[in-house]
């Protein structure tokens, strides 16, 4: 007995649903796992890249064993206060460009390298968390890296400041996973000398050169 043509056309319309369904549960699993995918994977790329210009900087301050004097000339009065900071901006150029170098270098051979992360933990799951087979990201130089230099003065007492000298990092790279990528940017500051000033908060600064021609960078309180 051949099914009536009522019943094909329920079948139809099920087998219509079921496709239509499994079609959009599909891809909203994709989407979600995707999003997630990249969340995680910038996320593991931003502690890659912080970690390496953490240790470069500070392997590299030990080894140089650099002091703040190494970089900073003081003027003072006959009270011994602090009048004027010297910074030696030629030195302090060559040691970011140093480390800079150092940074670059290790963050090119990143591109060989690929990271996988547990489908669990994609997924946010508590119970299967670091389990499951591995989905492989890619991290990808973009060669956009820059390095800049700070000091910042703070006031800690009477008549007396903190001078602290930072390097700023900041790197873009792309993180490429399964049907999706993207860009990050990743930025870090470091302390790389500091010390205890007795003297009043400098407030302007002049670029100078010494009677060698070397410039420097002088900070003093103005009016």
């Amino acid at each position: 007995m051949k099914p009536s043509k009522k019943l094909k056309k329920r079948i139809m319309v099920l087998l219509l649903v079921i496709i239509i369904t499994s079609t959009c549960v599909f891809g909203y699993l994709s989407k979600s796992i995707e999003e997630s995918v990249v969340i995680f994977a910038k996320a593991d790329a931003y502690t890659i890249v912080i970690d390496y210009i953490n240790d470069i900087v500070y392997n590299y301050l030990n080894n140089s064993d650099i002091k703040y004097f190494d970089i900073v000339t003081l003027e003072k009065n006959s009270d011994e206060r602090v009048t004027a900071i010297l910074i030696n901006s030629v030195k302090l150029n060559r040691i970011k460009s140093e480390i800079s170098k150092e940074i670059i270098d290790k963050i090119t051979e990143i591109e060989a390298k690929e990271y996988g992360i547990p489908i669990g933990t994609v997924l946010k799951s508590t119970l299967f968390s670091g389990r499951g087979f591995k989905i492989y990201i890619k991290i990808i130089p973009l060669g956009a890296f820059t390095s800049s230099i700070d000091n910042k003065f703070t006031s800690v007492g009477i008549n007396q400041s903190v001078h602290s000298i930072y390097l700023n990092f900041n790197a873009v790279i792309n993180v490429v996973a399964p049907f999706s990528k993207a860009s990050i940017s990743v930025t870090d500051r470091i302390c790389i000398s500091e010390t205890v000033l007795l003297g009043d908060v400098p407030n302007t600064y002049i670029q100078i050169k010494d009677d060698t021609g070397n410039d420097y960078i002088k900070y003093f309180k103005g009016d």
